[in-house]
């Protein structure tokens, strides 16, 4: 018994040792022992120990290798963006006591404003290292001046402590910025996310904000009075210059002004629901916010690539309705997405995925991993939700009815659709430059 005894103490010694040295010679690829080690063992099979210092992608790769056989996180990733279940319903004050710490007032200032703010609104903590979350037009700014360190975003928190923030990063496609406390060591209490999608018609909700850019931290409630709400309007990106049609927005009668925005709305037990992103001048208690679900899929990005990239498929396209089918008899079915360009000009950017995948322009996406491809009251653009929940390069199944050609200046098709594996490109936004980049 003793020698077995003996014999695992060994196996484990052996082991810590050998992963201690495997580690070593990943972080310090450069050193003479890490080189001999790899040059004489079969090690030269499994690693490349680069000659260039700034090999920046082996590093990382090496590195992430090292802390998982160690048991470390790397810095960083030690955040999770999980959804909560809700608890049970607390009253308006317990809500607020509650979350209030997570809620901060937002302030864009310029080298000629003087004491004038050129932008404010409101954001919130989603780590206890100090991510915020806010309106990329709350700090627009800040993006055409993102090299200029007089224009300062900072931040004011319900014990009036004021601190500077850094603008990480801003979604391609919504209306969301990503920003950091800036050497911020605290332990900041970040909101918890509810999983939007389980919202219901009638629910309690409470929205915190710094309305009119003065008063700060101030509540409303009302409930959720419309979802999966799309603005046929388009939005124009303070950021990029190009304009957007946001959609899948969550509509509440809660009051909400300008000051608001980028403030967080919350359900009755004090998880986070969504983000307080535009009201209607011109009507009353309508208000609309960017559900919790895409918070969560931009922070996840974030995590994965250190900015937010939205998966994309590379078409233009449009969804067809049963309405369609009635007008358009040479369509063969009511539903799907229907491949072609609103003004002529090519369907399929070039070197996109779709461009790889081999689709074209005239051809049905029927279903996308088995979701059918079916507008609705509530999921107007089905196509764009779908790709939404997943992340650049994940390999999708599509089901294609493809075009057999033209013919009278219709499309024409055949009696069966095509599967067709796709691997998602990204989109992200250069703050450098303020450009988009596929």
């Amino acid at each position: 018994m003793k020698i077995f005894t003996v014999f695992g103490i060994l196996i484990i010694v052996a082991f810590v040792i050998v992963t201690g040295i495997f580690a070593y010679i990943l972080i310090e690829k450069d050193s003479k022992f890490s080189r001999w080690v790899v040059e004489n063992t079969s090690l030269n099979n499994f690693l490349r120990l680069s000659e260039n210092l700034d090999d920046q992608v082996d590093d990382e790769l090496n590195n992430r290798i090292a802390n998982e056989l160690l048991g470390l996180n790397p810095e960083g990733n030690s955040t999770s963006f999980d959804f909560s279940d809700a608890g049970q319903p607390l009253t308006v004050v317990e809500v607020v006591e509650e979350i209030l710490p997570s809620v901060i007032s937002i302030s864009v200032s310029t080298p000629n404003s003087g004491f004038q703010t050129s932008s404010s609104g409101t954001g919130f903590f989603v780590s206890k290292e100090g991510l915020i979350i806010t309106n990329k037009h709350v700090i627009a700014p800040k993006c055409s001046e993102i090299k200029n360190s007089q224009v300062k975003i900072t931040a004011l928190d319900n014990k009036q402590i004021a601190y500077d923030l850094e603008l990480l990063t801003v979604d391609p496609i919504e209306d969301l910025a990503i920003l950091k406390v800036i050497g911020g060591e605290e332990n900041f209490e970040p909101v918890q996310l509810f999983d939007s999608s389980k919202l219901k018609l009638g629910t309690g909700v409470i929205a915190v904000g710094n309305v009119l850019g003065e008063l700060q931290n101030t509540v409303t409630k009302g409930i959720v009075s419309g979802l999966d709400r799309t603005l046929n309007t388009r939005v124009q990106d303070e950021c990029t210059g190009l304009s957007f049609a946001p959609e899948s927005l969550i509509q509440t009668d809660a009051a909400i002004n300008r000051g608001n925005s980028g403030g967080p709305l919350f359900e009755s037990s004090g998880l986070l629901v969504g983000m307080n992103t535009y009201g209607a001048p011109d009507a009353q208690n309508i208000g609309l916010a960017i559900p919790a679900s895409r918070i969560k899929s931009a922070l996840d990005s974030y995590k994965l690539n250190n900015k937010i990239i939205r998966p994309r498929i590379g078409i233009f396209s449009r969804s067809i309705t049963s309405l369609d089918r009635k007008q358009y008899n040479w369509l063969p079915v009511d539903y799907g997405e229907l491949i072609i360009a609103p003004d002529g000009s090519g369907a399929i950017e070039k070197g996109s995925a779709a461009d790889e995948a081999g689709l074209k322009e005239g051809d049905i996406i029927l279903k996308l991993d088995d979701q059918i491809i079916k507008t609705s009251n509530s999921n107007p653009t089905p196509l764009k939700r779908f790709v939404l929940g997943y992340q650049k390069d994940d390999t999708v199944k599509l089901e294609v009815l493809k075009t057999t050609g033209l013919k009278d200046g219709v499309f024409e098709y055949g009696n069966d659709s095509t599967e067709v594996k796709l691997k998602l490109g990204g989109v992200s936004v250069d703050l450098d430059s303020n450009k988009v980049i596929l």
